[in-house]
């Protein structure tokens, strides 16, 4: 056999690998590819060719290509020097070919299997390879004795080469390749590096924004929980802080919405996630107002399939994965033994972009990946306005190296995991810290730390009410406890954490720690921020308020204590209503309602279908003593009345209001909520048109 026999066989090896790993993936996603995804039945409506994701797709398909093309040289490689160090002993061609292909494949599900033990190939021999054996895991023998047997069996043609006047052609190919590795390996270190510290600005703070996704406050010092976060329960116990907070909507891109515009989703139009960018109203947002007043306004985030933040919102510098139906796909695809060890790579963000220090491929994330993307493209070279959101807490709760764990689709999955992913989100707040301070950025700044939304973990004490009381009337109230905006009657889902602290020359690093009890919500930040640099924006209103007098440990303004507050589930398939929870299902059912704009490759929701997918949203007023709840009786996709609970927030009774005068009677302070309620959602008046949801409320 030829030697450019012997190559074709090598690659038609690394192809056949290549189809083992898309056999597996299909095999475990097998619902992705069949019109089951929500993402994908989009994709099927929009050409590729020509497209975003068409691009997307077509340089996906050549990088991973181009990857088993190499792997098929080194095998050839191997081959070729093996018979030149033992002559006709050591085999046929084809022999020698097989038998490197085998040994490095081998090598392959070894190094896949241990660094990333949630991959699709790694699940099975995760455990198997971390074992540890006299101190080291059973995968470093592994890769040391087929490093050993490299060296063995190529050794003697490789010096017999090096010390000749003429170098094998493989040989000579190697080492150019190799040098061209190393060439670019430094290249990307140097050019990725910087390390210019901020010239502080005596007049401007940094402000920054630190957020930590489904984080829930009892996590943290603030519910007296000290194990779990220690880095942001350094920050909180030198900061001032505020124990009873909420989101108006408990997804990330709604509540994002309102932290960077100071308003409710209903006014701005972010009542979903993946709301179309033509339908926000966020205008001024907070970066656009502090890049009016000379700063930088940077935002980064390690996950963005649900919130596409980009530029639109006032940002001059967006750090994130790719957006985009992409994002979905390739994710998903992304999973190969090869794709995977190159993902990590200095060549992994150039050949796989949609794998690198992105979260949402959560089977190839390391938490510190991320936070040294932001080391390598974070600059501070005046004041700047930072909004930073690390999502590791969020599902599916594991990451590359997460303790393995089957999912199973009952509670134990999020309660077994979710404590890791605070630690390791944990860590990742440390180091940001540790960046910011070495590049001078803490030297004069105002730092927030807050939660988007919490999390749900299935526990009894999640919800308001007990098993006993879920019956009321011969009515079965529904009262999730998993997730986030599942549920007005899950706290846990909705409060927040919020905690603010100046450092170095900001005028409020002068305050000591303490501690507020006033209702607040993510609404009140923007005009919180304003109030704290001094800074006026004529004309504009925040449905949130101030709470600087709070800050600056004046007493809570009057009628503060009694302050009604707002949430709303979102949408939730009917699989997910039912308490059916395998992702299959619950992907099916919300295939219809969203779609793939041809131009940008970015998935939204179909506003025509806002209405519909809005159908089965709970509502609540949120008092000092009571929660008023209005839970959706739903017919052919359509609210056709409402459910009016009302539960005590010490979760001592549960009573159910047939209207207004039922609220009469039960006090004046339900009153106010159910009045509250009303001019808020006007729900009883959507009921009779129901497409008004699907419009931004006037403000």
């Amino acid at each position: 056999m030829s030697w450019r026999k012997a190559f074709w066989l090598a690659v038609g090896l690394s192809l056949l690998l290549l189809l083992v790993s898309f056999a597996r993936i299909i095999t475990g996603y097998g619902y992705v590819f069949t019109g089951g995804d929500k993402v994908l039945s989009s994709v099927v409506d929009v050409p590729l060719l020509g497209t975003r994701l068409g691009w997307d797709i077509a340089w996906f398909i050549t990088a991973t290509l181009l990857v088993h093309l190499a792997f098929a040289g080194l095998t050839c490689l191997l081959a070729k020097l093996t018979e030149l160090s033992g002559g006709s002993r050591v085999g046929s061609r084809a022999t020698l070919v097989l038998g490197w292909f085998l040994l490095l494949s081998i090598g392959a599900f070894v190094a896949n299997a241990y660094y990333y033990p949630w991959s699709t190939l790694g699940e099975y021999f995760g455990d198997i390879v971390s074992t540890r054996v006299l101190g080291a895991p059973v995968a470093a023998y592994a890769l040391v004795a087929i490093g050993i047997l490299m060296v063995a069996a190529t050794a003697p043609a490789t010096v017999r080469g090096l010390r000749s006047a003429r170098l094998p052609s493989m040989v000579t190919s190697i080492a150019v390749v190799g040098a061209l590795g190393v060439a670019i390996t430094i290249s990307a270190l140097l050019s990725g590096s910087k390390d210019a510290r901020a010239i502080p600005n005596p007049t401007k703070p940094n402000v920054i924004l630190i957020g930590v996704d489904s984080l829930r406050p009892d996590f943290t010092v603030v519910g007296g929980d000290h194990a779990h976060a220690p880095n942001i329960n350094k920050f909180i116990r030198g900061a001032r802080v505020f124990s009873d907070v909420t989101t108006p909507l408990a997804r990330t891109f709604p509540s994002w919405m309102s932290i960077l515009t100071g308003r409710h989703p209903h006014d701005t139009g972010a009542l979903m996630n993946l709301t179309r960018r033509g339908s926000i109203e966020a205008s001024p947002t907070l970066a656009e107002v502090f890049r009016g007043q000379g700063y930088r306004s940077i935002f980064a985030i390690d996950e963005t399939r649900f919130a596409n933040i980009d530029q639109s919102y006032g940002f001059d510098q967006v750090i994130t994965p790719p957006m985009g139906a992409a994002d979905f796909l390739l994710g998903t695809l992304n999973d190969t033994l090869l794709s995977n060890l190159v993902s990590r790579t200095p060549f992994g963000s150039f050949f796989f972009p949609h794998a690198s220090a992105n979260r949402a491929a959560a089977h190839v994330y390391y938490p510190g990946d991320f936070v040294d993307r932001l080391e390598n493209e974070l600059e501070f070279p005046q004041p700047t306005f930072l909004a930073v959101h690390l999502t590791l807490p969020h599902y599916p709760y594991y990451w590359a190296t997460a303790p393995l764990h089957k999912e199973d689709g009952s509670n134990h999955h999020g309660q077994t995991l979710y404590p890791e992913t605070v630690r390791h989100a944990d860590g990742q707040v440390g180091a940001l810290f540790e960046l910011l301070e070495s590049r001078g950025a803490l030297e004069n700044a105002i730092v927030v730390i807050l939660s988007d939304h919490g999390e749900g973990l299935g526990r009894p004490e999640d919800v308001l009410i007990t098993t006993e009381q879920r019956k009321v009337d011969d009515y079965s109230i529904p009262a999730r406890s998993n997730g986030h905006g599942t549920s007005v009657l899950s706290p846990p889902q909705y409060q927040v954490l919020l905690a603010i602290r100046g450092y170095g020359a900001a005028q409020i690093a002068k305050l000591p720690p303490a501690a507020s009890d006033v209702p607040a919500s993510l609404e009140d930040l923007m005009p919180t921020l304003l109030g704290i640099t001094g800074v006026n924006v004529p004309g504009y209103k925040s449905t949130g308020r101030s709470l600087v007098p709070e800050l600056m440990g004046d007493p809570p303004a009057p009628g503060s204590m009694e302050r009604i507050r707002f949430t709303e589930s979102e949408f939730n398939p009917p699989a997910l209503l039912a308490g059916f929870q395998a992702e299959k299902e619950l992907a099916r059912q919300a295939a219809k309602f969203y779609r793939v704009d041809p131009e940008s490759g970015l998935l939204s929701l179909r506003e025509e279908l806002l209405a519909e997918a809005m159908a089965n949203r709970e509502y609540a007023a949120i008092g000092s003593k009571h929660v008023l709840a209005a839970i959706p009786e739903v017919l052919e996709n359509h609210a056709t009345s409402y459910r009016y609970v009302l539960v005590n927030r010490d979760r001592t009774q549960v009573r159910l209001l047939a209207d207004r005068s039922a609220s009469v009677q039960a006090g004046e302070d339900v009153v106010q909520l159910w009045d509250a309620l009303d001019r808020r959602f006007r729900l009883e008046a959507s009921l009779a048109a129901p497409p008004a949801l699907a419009t931004v409320a006037p403000h």
